[in-house]
Order: structure tokens, then sequence, then C-alpha cells
């Protein structure tokens, strides 16, 4: 049993109450798991995160737009992607690990790639062409920006490996994106699958406050039973499961932390994209929050308690 089955209360009444709508997978009921507010609009409504216990994932209720804050104000600042440069380098260096130790012949799709970083890394450190797909408008023209080759499912392909770097969470319909890029990969190719761990030391841990929960961007919300399932289901097998991913356990520890000092939400995260101001009103907090956030990153290289699960599947046959 997942740790946040584990930790849910028993269902009081408010939980059990038939005004909460069913799990939209299998159709059982769901109880109330937690409320949280919009991290970028923490004065805005209310959204609750309702959990299904058969298919082991949570749900996001009203379920808002996903893409509604992914414009330019979402990316690093130039600045800030130049001084964070030696750092990005370090964690695609670890993204980029189960792709070489799986990927099978054909050419390599990022999808969800956001600014393309991924994705020119790629290129950059191996012989492999690997194409994208961003539905943002701002997070495309930064991609093509780096002279990334745009994917057409119609012409491209079959691939060695996608990649789906916190993709699945957003997406109302994760099944679906499954079901179409299955028929896409060569007889040999892998999917790496990645999205924040709800059952996590952080988010057990931070609740509401935790940094990668980031409703209502984030639709869906998984488990590590969850994901599996849902890979199952799509007709895949794991063949891998990644304990944690570094860039994930550091600015989720460090952020969150910073979340339960702060009035507002993600001040310092603001900061690296520009606000002068958010980054000022966190300067003070941050040696503190370093140390505590070092002490929690540790904690998270346990099996199933990292803030990310990542799994590498095949079809099966």
């Amino acid at each position: 049993m997942d740790v946040v089955e584990r930790r849910a209360p028993r269902p009081a009444p408010r939980q059990t109450s038939p005004s909460l709508p069913p799990c939209p997978t299998c159709g059982q009921a769901t109880v109330f798991l937690l409320e949280a507010q919009d991290p970028c609009a923490p004065d805005g409504p209310r959204y609750q995160v309702h959990w299904c216990p058969p298919c082991a994932q949570g749900y996001t209720r009203p379920a808002g737009d996903p893409a509604a804050s992914y414009g330019d104000a979402f990316y690093l600042s130039p600045r800030a992607e130049t001084l964070l440069a030696p750092l990005y380098r370090l964690f695609h260096g670890h993204r980029l690990g189960p792709l070489l130790r799986h990927a099978g012949s054909g050419p390599w799709l990022d999808w969800g790639a956001g600014n393309g970083a991924f994705a020119a890394y790629v290129e950059r450190r191996t012989d492999r062409r690997c194409l994208f797909h961003e539905p943002s408008t701002a997070g495309r023209r930064l991609a093509l920006a780096r002279q990334l080759l745009e994917v057409d499912l119609e012409r491209d392909g079959p691939f060695g490996a996608i990649s789906l770097w916190h993709v699945l969470e957003h997406l109302e319909r994760p099944r679906d994106l499954l079901d179409r890029l299955r028929s896409h990969l060569a007889p040999d190719g892998v999917l790496v699958v990645s999205v924040p761990n709800l059952a996590s030391l952080q988010a057990v841990l931070f609740g509401s406050r935790w940094f990668h929960l980031d409703v209502p961007r984030h639709r869906r919300h998984f488990s590590p039973r969850g994901l599996r399932g849902l890979l199952v289901e799509a007709g895949f097998a794991v063949v891998e499961e990644l304990p944690a991913l570094l860039e994930y356990e550091g600015s989720g520890s460090l952020q969150s932390l910073l979340n339960l000092l702060q009035r507002r939400p993600n001040e310092l995260y603001r900061g690296l994209k520009g606000d002068v101001a958010a980054l000022r009103r966190s300067v003070g907090y941050l040696l503190p929050a370093s140390i505590a956030a070092a002490l929690l990153t540790a904690g998270g290289s346990f099996p199933g308690a990292g803030a990310a699960l990542t799994m590498v599947a095949r079809p099966r046959v």
C-alpha cells in the first residue's frame, strides 16, 4: 500500500459525501484528500484533490486549464538560465541515464519539451536526433530557437525512446496520450515517464504547501501503484523504476520549506523567473531552509519516497 493511502485519515462523513464526483477512470467513489490554492494566484479560488483508492490516483477538482499559466513568465529569465546552466546540465545528465540504458533504434522524441533544453542537451551529448513536441506557445518558440526539429507524428518515427517529463499530471485523460504514443515506438523502443509522487516524503510533510502539487495545472496526482497501473492498462510493461530525480528533490524540498515560512507561495521560484522583489523577500530564509532541504533530499532517496516517480516501460508484445 502506498504512503498516501496509509497516511490518509479514515474518511469522515464530509469526505464520503455523495457530492464528491466519482473517479473519472473507474467510476468508483472518491474521498477528499486535501484542499489547496493556486500558487500563481494565492488570493484566488481553492481547489480540492479527490483520491480514488482503487486507482491509487488523485484528481484536481474543479479541473482548471493546465495551459493557462505557461506563458513567457513560466520560464527562467535569461540571466537565471545562464547562472543555473551548470546545475541544469547536471539535472539533464541524470535524466539521460535511463534513456541511454534502454533506448532502442531510431530517433528520440521529447513530448512536452517545455523550452527544449533537455532535447537540445540530448543532441549535444549523443549521436541521436531528438525531436520535440510542446503545446504552449512560449515553450514552442523557445524550443524552435534552439534549432530543434518539431515532430510530425504522421511523418516521423518510429522512435527509439519517447520521454514524458512531467506531462501526464497535466492531462485529464493521460491514457489517451499513452495509447497514441505507444504505436510510434520502434519494436525495441522505450517510454520514459516522470510525474510528481503524491506518496512522497515531501507530499506527506508539506501537504497543500508542497511545491510540486501545483493545482490546478496538475490535474492528475499519482502514487507508485497508480502510475504503474496506468502504464499496464495502456499496454506497457515497466522495466525500471528510478528512486528519485535530483532536480525535483532539491527544488521541491527548498521551495516547500519556504512556502511554510513565507506568506506567499513560490516566492523563490518567481524570483528566478525575473521577479526581483520576490527574490529579495526569500533571501533571508535561504540559509536555514537550504540546510533542512538537504536533509529532506537525502530522505527522498528511499524507494517510493522521492518527489518524482520515474518509470521506464516497453510496449507489451
